[in-house]
């Protein structure tokens, strides 16, 4: 689950604090449309977020920035 690309979102979002831009940083350098990448990493914070690993904020589908240890 947090290898490859799965690793780079995540650390994406525990480091940084949000996926701005990431779509690019992935999809460019391997020549994929960043859209269609876009697509890719909604769907998988979706997933993290049905299993209990990501919260979202209030009215927002962007993780919430709170600790996962800390509900």
């Amino acid at each position: 689950m947090f290898s490859g690309l799965g690793a780079r979102i995540w650390d994406a979002i525990t480091l940084r604090g949000g996926i701005e831009g990431l779509e690019d940083e992935i999809a460019i350098p391997a020549g994929h449309d960043p859209g269609a990448t876009r697509e890719a990493i909604d769907t998988y914070l979706t997933s993290l977020i049905d299993m209990g690993l990501l919260l979202t904020s209030p009215g927002s589908q962007q993780p919430c920035r709170r600790r996962w240890w800390r509900r």
